[in-house]
């Protein structure tokens, strides 16, 4: 009798436990079912391009820029998106973007600000550009790299008439500036530091000369600041004679002699390089 009482319950407690499993994985199921998809979803199921699509429709539209700013929640009141033609077109031609800021306003407005700040909406033409500007007005470089925010100075911009008609004749780089100049001197800097600035001409004619002097090559590869270094300068008459000739070139190995050094290694030995020493092979032996 004891026997069968304890197999009772023994039965009993594994009823128990299995009853416990099932209401338990029914409340687990039932949280499941009962969350909202939105919430699983993030801000980075958009795309950098989509995003940047976006920032480029608010950079030309400002005044909605700034109300969704203030209230991302507006993007989900239609008498706000149809009072604003443009804006309703774009999320019509932008599903995508569209799905993505319905779905959490605040989260994607707060990612897009982040975007504008960083800058990378910045496209490469327009850094050259600027690039080109600053190199040609050294001292404006040098001022708007310590204080960006010089540019948004209308007594400093009417002081420097240059600066003010290149901002005049490229008006998207003055919007870029003027929003984010620190996010925009930065890729200007950093543009510049690569060397990405330099052309393939001046690469060739640096080429051209190092291949007839191996030695000024090797001896600035190691140490590319000797280019302003004027007793090395001197005592190399070629050095001296070819930067004087070519003061562009001369112009990019003082300002960043490790970055001109490394495009030129690269350079060296490339298709196009193999391609040049072709063609003075050719004129050598026509000669």
């Amino acid at each position: 009798m004891s026997r069968l009482r304890r197999i009772d319950q023994v039965v009993l407690a594994l009823g128990l436990t299995a009853a416990i499993t099932i209401l338990a994985s029914g409340a687990a199921l039932a949280q499941t079912t009962s969350t909202p998809p939105n919430s699983q979803k993030n801000d980075h199921d958009i795309t950098r391009g989509e995003l940047d699509r976006f920032d480029n429709y608010l950079d030309n539209h400002p005044e909605v820029a700034r109300d969704l700013r203030k209230n991302p929640s507006l993007v989900n009141d239609p008498s706000f998106v149809n009072s604003h033609a443009g804006l309703k077109n774009f999320l019509e031609d932008h599903p995508r973007v569209w799905e993505e800021i319905k779905e959490n306003p605040q989260q994607f407005m707060n990612r897009e600000r982040r975007f504008e700040r960083s800058g990378r909406d910045i496209n490469r033409g327009e850094v050259r550009r600027a690039d080109n500007y600053f190199d040609s007005h050294p001292e404006v470089a040098k001022e708007l790299s310590n204080n960006p925010k010089l540019v948004d100075n209308p007594a400093y911009v009417s002081n420097h008439p240059g600066l003010k008609d290149f901002l005049e004749d490229h008006p998207r780089i003055r919007a870029d500036i003027k929003e984010h100049p620190n996010a925009f001197m930065n890729r200007e800097e950093r543009f510049e530091r690569s060397g990405a600035d330099i052309d393939s001409g001046e690469l060739r004619k640096a080429d051209n000369y190092f291949d007839s002097h191996p030695e000024v090559a090797r001896e600035l590869s190691k140490n590319p600041k000797l280019v302003d270094d004027r007793s090395y300068v001197n005592n190399h008459p070629g050095l001296k004679d070819f930067l004087e000739d070519h003061p562009k070139i001369r112009e990019d190995i003082k300002s960043h002699p490790n970055a001109f050094m490394k495009r030129y290694k690269k350079y060296e030995g490339s298709a196009a390089d193999e391609r040049q020493d072709a063609r003075r092979a050719r004129r050598h032996r026509k000669g």
